[in-house]
């Protein structure tokens, strides 16, 4: 979930629209709304987005559980992503991890079919962890989480689904309070492809093959020459500021 009336995201185009079955509570929303913010997060707040003036939508499908702990149904996932692709999303964000579900696979088809582009976050189970899906699903882009020492992610999964690597370690962002607060995970590396993905589609300076394919301008091999199961294809140079 995503607090739209955060002052953070004051003056953002953002849509929310929960997607929790009835008698289920909404988790809570200081993931969504820091995510939220490295997008959309006001341009003159100590908390500015990569793409303030872009449409966000956020679907928010995960709520608690009677532990605590926040999860999202599969129902809620695929409606989600069905919502997003029918209000005509260029690229949908994906900060979450999970296990494989054939269901979720074809309502990611379904939107990349329509050409979406999917980012998803590739784990934070360790270098030994299974794949995480949505990002090892085809067609995906599995994002990891680097430091600003280009250092990877210590918590990060490894796997050939890895596409790119992006800030995500100690990433200065909004907590619900109004303060600000550095978070580390793939998760938070996510809203970074995201928007530059979305600014290059809108501007035509990317295409979705070259996304796929790894065929970015400017992009710093990392790790072992070429693509690897640690940074994938590498980093792409973030331009200073993004519109």
């Amino acid at each position: 979930p995503v607090v739209t009336q955060h002052p953070a995201l004051a003056g953002a185009n953002l849509q929310a629209r929960p997607f929790v079955d009835a008698g289920q509570t909404q988790a809570e929303a200081d993931h969504g709304t820091a995510v939220a913010a490295l997008l959309v997060g006001r341009p003159d707040s100590e908390f500015a987005g990569m793409v303030p003036r872009a449409r966000l939508l956020a679907a928010a499908p995960f709520h608690t559980l009677p532990s605590g702990n926040s999860t999202a149904s599969t129902v809620g996932l695929v409606r989600s992503l069905d919502w997003l692709a029918a209000q005509g999303a260029k690229v949908i964000g994906l900060s979450l991890a999970g296990p494989q579900n054939e269901i979720l696979d074809a309502a990611v088809q379904r939107a990349t079919a329509k050409g979406v582009v999917v980012v998803a976050a590739a784990g934070n189970g360790g270098r030994n962890a299974p794949p995480a899906y949505p990002a090892a699903f085809d067609r995906v882009l599995g994002v990891t989480a680097i430091s600003e020492e280009m250092r990877i992610y210590w918590r990060a999964n490894q796997g050939d689904y890895v596409d790119y690597a992006m800030p995500g370690v100690n990433v200065w962002t909004v907590e619900l309070d109004g303060s600000g607060k550095r978070r580390s995970g793939t998760s938070f590396a996510v809203p970074f492809l995201t928007g530059l993905a979305s600014q290059g589609l809108a501007q035509r300076s990317l295409t979705r093959e070259q996304l796929q394919t790894g065929r970015i301008d400017s992009l710093q091999d990392l790790g072992e020459p070429g693509r690897d199961q640690v940074f994938g294809w590498g980093t792409p140079r973030l331009p200073s500021a993004c519109r």
